[in-house]
């Protein structure tokens, strides 16, 4: 006979109206503990896993510009951020630090096409020193610019891109150079990244 069997045999039995009470408590404790871990485990087997988000390290070059460090993090689906290193050149008499940021939206075309739209604003900084500082010149140049590309994958870890950057910028110099301040420009970027996602841990979800 099982021990459920025996419990029941022996709670059949019983003459003493306490013994029968505390029977049925425990009867019900056990039961309840029971249902209780098997509702708990259910629980814990519902894990919602989020979405990989994708990250993406590589250079782009212009050919009216420096090479350029490119990097861009998946936000949410289709969506990233970009940062770019545009310029960095340091000797004794010169100075010149650029750099943009901006985001964009990707509308993929199967699974190696997309293109994707978006904006970014950019700074450079150039300052020049002669030898015995009787001559200086600072500026700063502060740009806005709309993004248009296209990007193709070779591999899933490879991202090959061009785009064009229709660009509004403005110069603030000292001392003031004889040239317009604000100004148009059509940049052409293309360039090579290497992407790689990392997946978030996921979470316990309560059964409703």
């Amino acid at each position: 006979m099982n021990p459920l069997g025996q419990f029941h045999k022996n709670l059949i039995t019983m003459k003493n109206p306490l013994n029968l009470i505390l029977a049925f408590l425990s009867l019900f404790l056990v039961d309840t503990t029971l249902t209780a871990q098997h509702l708990g485990l259910e629980n814990f087997n519902l894990i919602e896993e989020k979405p990989a988000k994708e990250t993406q390290i590589g250079l782009s070059i212009s050919p009216h510009g420096p090479l350029s460090i490119f990097y861009k993090q998946e936000l949410k689906k289709n969506i990233f951020f970009r940062a770019r290193l545009t310029g960095l050149h340091i000797t004794r008499n010169t100075f010149w630090l650029g750099g943009k940021l901006g985001i964009e939206k990707h509308f993929p075309v199967g699974k190696r096409w997309s293109f994707y739209a978006g904006a970014e604003i950019g700074a450079d900084h150039y300052r020049y020193n002669n030898d015995d500082n009787s001559y200086q010149y600072r500026s700063l140049n502060l740009g806005l610019s709309a993004i248009g590309g296209v990007q193709f994958r070779p591999h899933k870890n490879i991202v090959l891109f061009a785009e064009l950057a229709p660009t509004l910028s403005t110069e603030f110099s000292s001392p003031i150079a004889p040239k317009d301040k604000l100004s148009t420009s059509v940049p052409i970027n293309a360039g090579v990244m290497f992407s790689f996602k990392k997946r978030a841990r996921g979470h316990r979800q309560n059964n409703p």
